[in-house]
């Protein structure tokens, strides 16, 4: 990836959480640190103080404060399973996201490994548009796609049409649709047009090509 910063070293954590995530299909891996490197803070954006600021940009695409917090607890109950498995802490203890785990607050590695699964979402989305495929790129696009599908759901319905699943879909399960769908379609892809059988090893390949900006003031100040 390609950061640079002059206020302070950044180093993320691959979380391993997001394989375990149902339906998600995306890179695996154990904790530990990718490539250490150095965002660049985000320059020329006035920051509103809303859910619609910009806490990074990835190849030029928002991940937005609002998105952040909405992705935050897919992997919640993964991180705290991990700092209470490999350094012992109590999920329970009033100050467990606090705790020190493994050197850092459990609070900075949730943070973190949002920021990567955030990441992966911007580059597969880009990945996919760049593919002739149909995608939402960015967190407004995907709300917008979800209203609509939730909307056509309740039109087949009433017309006495099938439909599959249930009637309205929940941003969470949504989400987990559009990732596994776009997840299948890109290896296809991939496999069609490349001969590249390793999903997660591409994916990773484009992480290190990326350009990320981060923008500390808004990262920073983002709390459970």
């Amino acid at each position: 990836m390609v950061r640079t910063d002059r206020r302070r070293p950044y180093v993320f954590q691959i979380a391993g959480l997001i394989a375990a995530l149902t339906l998600v299909c995306l890179a695996s891996g154990s904790f530990g640190s990718l490539p250490a490197s150095s965002p660049n803070r985000i320059a020329g954006h006035a920051q509103p103080t809303n859910g619609h600021a910009v806490v990074a940009l990835v190849n030029g695409e928002a991940v937005t404060l609002k998105e952040f917090k909405a992705r935050m607890p897919r992997l919640r109950g993964e991180m705290m399973t991990y700092c209470q498995q490999t350094y012992g802490l109590d999920p329970n203890e009033p100050k467990f996201w606090s705790a020190s785990c493994g050197g850092k607050s459990s609070l900075e590695r949730l943070k973190e490994a949002t920021l990567r699964l955030l990441e992966e979402d911007r580059i597969r989305e880009q990945a996919a548009v760049e593919a002739g495929l149909h995608a939402a790129v960015g967190y407004d696009a995907f709300l917008q796609a979800w209203e609509t599908e939730n909307r056509e759901r309740a039109r087949r319905v009433a017309a006495g049409q099938v439909i599959f699943g249930p009637r309205e879909l929940s941003e969470s399960a949504y989400y987990q649709y559009v990732v596994a769908n776009a997840v299948l379609a890109l290896k296809q892809r991939l496999l069609e047009q490349k001969g590249e059988t390793n999903y997660e090893r591409w994916i990773d390949e484009q992480l290190k090509q990326a350009t990320i900006e981060l923008d500390w003031q808004v990262y920073e100040k983002i709390a459970l």
